[in-house]
């Protein structure tokens, strides 16, 4: 992997800012994507937990973002990084084409909150905000440790999720 130097552009900080995501192209080759791919499907049956129980769902029903087939949940594929094939996973924390925008968003010296894992969605599957978003699912209350900020043209959250995508989801 070829370190390059990347630098955020106003455009980029834009984006983050009015979308709340980037698309970073073309960070892993497709060879990478394909090992990744196939290290995946080699282990999604014995790692994958379905979330089917309400008390576990990320949303409530009749949501803007229930589910259209209740019988599906969202999957969470774990224990990636104690997979054989595991550099790809694990040059996501650190990949030189990654870490600039880490350093942005998210101020030097950023910490993996949780192990890395895929969340696979089928069909019809329920939608979800990543981490609840700002409002804690308990109280109700604003919960400052999950918020983003614009001030100055600095951007600060707590959270980031990285995503890596190269097929079509699973039917």
């Amino acid at each position: 992997m070829a370190s390059t130097q990347h630098f955020i552009g106003d455009t980029e900080r834009y984006l983050f800012d009015l979308n709340g995501y980037i698309v970073i192209k073309n960070v892993f080759s497709k060879e990478e994507i394909k090992k990744a791919n196939d290290a995946i499907d080699a282990h999604f049956e014995e790692v994958v937990k379905e979330r089917l129980n309400p008390s576990i769902r990320n949303t409530l029903p009749n949501s803007g973002m229930a589910d259209s087939d209740p019988s599906r949940g969202r999957i969470d594929v774990g224990h990636i990084l104690s997979w054989r094939e595991t550099d790809l996973f694990k040059s996501v924390l650190d990949h030189p084409k990654l870490v600039p925008f880490y350093h942005e968003f998210l101020g030097k010296g950023y910490r993996m909150d949780h192990m890395p894992f895929v969340i696979a969605q089928n069909k019809g599957s329920e939608g979800f905000s990543l981490h609840g978003g700002t409002i804690d699912v308990s109280s109700g209350a604003y919960n400052y440790f999950l918020a983003y900020s614009c001030q100055q043209g600095i951007i600060r959250n707590s959270l980031i999720a990285t995503r890596a995508t190269s097929r079509p989801p699973r039917r």
